[in-house]
C-alpha cells in the first residue's frame, strides 16, 4: 500500500509538472545555431475532437536524436538547459533565480516565484533523461526535455522555454509563452501525431511547406518569418474551380436560403451534432430572427483548405468579415464550432486575417512569390 501511494504520488507529480511547463556524460551537442526549417502538421480542435490538417507550421527548430544531456561544455540554448536543470536537481533556489529572464512576461514577481517553487517541489521526484526538440520563434527558444518520475511510470516531455537578456544571456522563463507559436508546438507536440505519444513523429516536408500557396506570419511583427503557417486556400471572388471552395460555397448558400425563409429548423442538416445542441439557446429568443437573418445576408468571401477542415470567411450586407468552421463528414461538410471558442477559432478569428479577408482581393499579400 506504501509504494503504490508513493507510485501515485509519483505519477500525479508529473503530470503537475506537465501542467505546470505547458503541458551521463554530453555527447557534442548542436547549438541554436544549428537550428533548420522544421514543418509541424497543423492540429485543429472540431468540437471535442483534435484533427490533423493539411496545413503546417514552419518554424526553425531542431530534433536532437543523440540519447545525452546538455553538459557544462554546452553552447548557447543547450548551455541553458543544462544550468536550469543542474539546479533544479540540487534544488538551488538562488542559482535558480540567478538564471531567470529579467523581464517575464505577464507575470509577477510572486507569481514567478511561485512557478519556480513548483518547479523545484516537482523535481524532487523527477530525472531528466534528455532532449527530445527545440524550437525558435519570436525572441523565445524552447527546449523539450524528457523526465522520468523517480518511483517509475512513463517518462513525458515537458517544455523549457528561455529569452534573451540584456546581458547576452538566455533567461529561463518559468511561466509558459502564450503566443501562438507556442501553442501551436505544444497541441502537436502532445498530439497523438507528435513525440508525445508517437513512435515516429508527423513532420512536414520541405516539398510540402513550399507547395502550399499561402503563407501566413505569426512573428511577433509582420516582418518576422521564424514562424508561419502554410496552407492551402482559395477566393470565392474569382473564377469557381470543383473543390473545396466551391463545396462550402454550395452549403453557405443552403444555409442563406434557410435563414431567408426564417425556419430554424431548416438549418439541422447542415450542422454538426454538437453545434446544433448549442444552437438550441437562439431558439424562441430575441436572438432567433436575428440569427437567421444574418445568415440570410451571407457572402462567401475566402476559404482554407485544411484537408479535413475549412475555414471559410464571410461578409454580411454591408457588415464586417467573420469566420465559419465547416468539418468533412461522410456524407459531406458540416458547420462545427459554433459558440465555441478555442486554440483553433481563435487561431483564425485574429483581426488582422478578418481584414486580409476583408480585402478587394482576399489574402493577396500572403501569397508566396515565386523562389520563396
Amino acid at each position: 500500500m506504501r509504494t503504490d501511494s508513493k507510485r501515485l504520488n509519483f505519477a500525479r507529480a508529473a503530470r503537475l509538472l506537465a501542467l505546470l511547463l505547458g503541458a551521463a556524460a554530453a555527447a557534442p551537442m548542436a547549438s541554436a545555431q544549428d537550428f533548420g526549417q522544421l514543418g509541424l502538421p497543423l492540429l485543429f480542435r472540431v468540437e471535442s475532437k483534435e484533427l490533423v490538417t493539411a496545413a503546417c507550421l514552419g518554424v526553425r527548430g531542431k530534433e536532437y536524436r543523440s540519447a545525452a544531456l546538455p553538459g557544462p561544455a554546452s553552447k548557447g540554448l543547450e548551455l541553458a538547459v543544462y544550468k536550469v536543470l543542474s539546479a533544479l536537481q540540487s534544488d538551488d533556489k538562488s542559482a535558480l533565480n540567478g538564471l531567470l529572464a529579467s523581464d517575464e512576461p505577464g507575470g509577477s514577481a510572486a507569481g514567478v516565484q511561485s512557478q519556480v517553487d513548483a518547479y523545484r517541489s516537482q523535481f524532487k521526484a523527477l530525472k531528466p533523461l534528455r532532449l527530445t526538440y527545440a524550437f525558435e520563434f519570436d525572441d523565445v527558444q524552447m527546449a523539450w526535455v524528457e523526465l522520468q518520475p523517480s518511483g517509475g511510470g512513463k517518462p513525458f516531455a515537458a517544455a523549457f522555454a528561455f529569452k534573451r537578456r540584456p546581458d547576452g544571456q538566455l533567461g529561463f522563463l518559468p511561466q509558459r509563452p502564450m503566443s501562438i507559436p507556442s501553442q501551436l508546438i505544444q497541441q502537436w507536440y502532445l498530439s497523438s501525431v507528435g513525440p508525445g505519444q508517437a513512435q515516429q513523429a508527423q513532420l512536414c516536408s520541405a516539398a510540402t511547406l513550399n507547395s502550399l500557396p499561402y503563407k501566413l506570419s505569426l512573428g511577433a511583427s509582420p516582418s518576422d518569418a521564424v514562424s508561419a503557417l502554410h496552407m492551402q486556400g482559395a477566393s470565392a471572388l474569382t473564377a469557381k474551380k470543383p473543390g473545396v471552395n466551391e463545396e462550402v460555397g454550395a452549403l453557405i448558400a443552403r444555409m442563406t436560403q434557410s435563414g431567408q425563409q426564417g425556419k430554424f429548423e431548416l438549418l439541422r442538416p447542415f450542422v454538426s451534432e454538437a453545434s446544433w445542441a448549442r444552437m438550441q439557446s437562439y431558439r424562441d429568443s430575441p436572438d432567433d430572427q436575428a440569427f437567421l437573418k444574418g445568415l440570410s445576408q451571407l457572402s462567401l468571401r475566402f476559404v482554407w483548405d485544411l484537408g479535413p477542415v475549412a475555414v471559410a470567411y464571410v461578409q454580411r450586407d454591408g457588415g464586417g468579415v467573420n469566420s465559419m468552421f465547416f468539418s468533412k463528414e461522410r456524407d459531406g461538410w458540416r458547420l462545427v464550432n459554433v459558440g465555441l471558442v478555442n486554440a483553433s477559432t481563435r487561431l483564425f478569428e485574429r483581426k488582422e486575417l478578418a481584414m486580409a479577408a476583408a480585402d478587394e482581393h482576399p489574402f493577396a499579400h500572403f501569397e508566396k512569390k515565386p523562389g520563396l
